[in-house]
């Protein structure tokens, strides 16, 4: 409910600070983790939610964080085309994580 006052006064900061301050508390709750990278995406904040799509990944091994990932970074790709050669590594990388056949990880 507090995020959704700081959306409301342009405070987008303070609501994934929220999230921040909630996880360093709970570390192992994948729900706070994954509201925090909503936060990212609502704000537009495409690097830092790559990295909490990253992050997710590395901890909970789910493979749809991969994708965020992967998406995430083809994102930052239209800003800067190394990301793209960089989403191209992802994918080369982690080609059995990814099932690009299943709807449901995506």
């Amino acid at each position: 409910m507090l995020t959704i006052v700081f959306r409301l006064i342009n405070e987008d900061e303070e609501a994934q600070m929220c999230f921040v301050n909630a996880i360093k508390k709970k570390p192992n709750d994948e729900e706070l983790a994954v509201k925090l990278f909503y936060e990212y995406v609502k704000s537009g904040n495409v690097k830092k939610q790559t990295i909490q799509a990253d992050k997710l990944f590395k901890q909970f091994k789910k493979e749809e964080y991969m994708f965020w990932k992967l998406v995430s970074t083809v994102k930052i790709g239209y800003e800067n085309n190394f990301y793209f050669r960089l989403a191209e590594g992802i994918i080369d990388k982690n080609k059995k994580i990814l099932n690009f056949n299943s709807t449901e990880s995506m």
